[in-house]
């Protein structure tokens, strides 16, 4: 309420959750108080089928790893049908590929940087870092000698997609060195605002997932020098469509949306839908 004589909270709007999952539990009361969309944007990252899946069930924004706009396209594309087989409207779903932009006010410039930013990379950090996310001891390979998978690798579907992501867009030999490096640092120098352009245009993605290599020099160079480019061709607004509002209404361009829409399976875990399961201390039980 944040009332000056009544006070910030309204105690008997208060509940304790006790969920209990096959997968979580949990037995506590919210840590914050609410936002006024409520439920935050829900983001899902990763690109193997059970990912995907649980993308298409709950996620309202994705983030994918872009290798090509043709194979973006595609895992768009069933992204977006999954979606609406769970009787979700595909349009929001909105898509966001990672992108390294190293820019600079001439070629010239944009070239320096990579240069000094591949200089400095890390590949034993890179290698730490990949091999904490497949579970696979990266260390234990020769550095520079071809790395082949057997089917029954431990690390799964995650090391496969890391590989397949290098091939896409590279054609050179897949080693511990470059997968790590393309863990530590990844760009690319070619005329930046083309590239979003062709990826707008081309691979039915809503915007990007701007990854940065220095803070805050990346972040820099990206308000200074590309948002006009692309606020010139179109690509970027000026303002955003609901002013004054939410991230979720701004997300989904749809003045006054605030809360999650309609079709969305976390609709049935409102308030109004969970309060007859109140227990004797006024705690929401939810079992799944």
């Amino acid at each position: 309420m944040f009332d000056p004589v009544k006070g910030a909270y309204d105690p008997e709007k208060i509940h304790r959750i006790k969920f209990n999952g096959k997968h979580h539990k949990t037995n506590a009361f919210g840590a914050t108080h609410p936002l006024p969309q409520r439920t935050p944007i829900l983001f899902q990252a990763g690109a193997s089928s059970a990912g995907n899946d649980f993308a298409a069930k709950h996620a309202e924004a994705v983030f994918v790893s872009g290798q090509q706009t043709s194979s973006t396209l595609a895992l768009v594309k069933e992204l977006r049908a999954a979606a609406a087989a769970y009787g979700r409207d595909p349009s929001r779903v909105k898509v966001f590929p990672q992108i390294t932009p190293i820019l600079g006010r001439a070629m010239e410039e944009a070239q320096a940087k990579y240069e000094k930013y591949l200089a400095c990379v890390d590949y034993r950090g890179g290698m730490a870092k990949l091999g904490s996310y497949l579970n696979v001891d990266l260390g234990k390979y020769p550095l520079d000698e071809p790395f082949v998978l057997k089917k029954d690798t431990s690390g799964g579907q995650g090391i496969y997609a890391m590989m397949n992501s290098v091939k896409a867009h590279e054609a050179e030999v897949i080693t511990p060195r470059v997968l790590a490096q393309k863990m530590a640092f990844n760009g690319n120098t070619e005329m930046v605002a083309d590239v979003f352009e062709d990826w707008v245009n081309n691979a039915d993605i809503d915007g990007f997932n701007v990854a940065y290599v220095s803070n805050p020099e990346s972040y820099e160079d990206l308000v200074e020098l590309l948002v006009p480019v692309l606020q010139k061709r179109g690509l970027m607004w000026g303002e955003y469509t609901v002013p004054g509002e939410t991230y979720r209404g701004n997300i989904l361009r749809i003045p006054g949306q605030t809360a999650i829409p309609e079709g969305h399976r976390s609709r049935q875990f409102t308030f109004n839908d969970l309060k007859g399961n109140l227990d004797e201390n006024r705690a929401i039980v939810i079992s799944c």
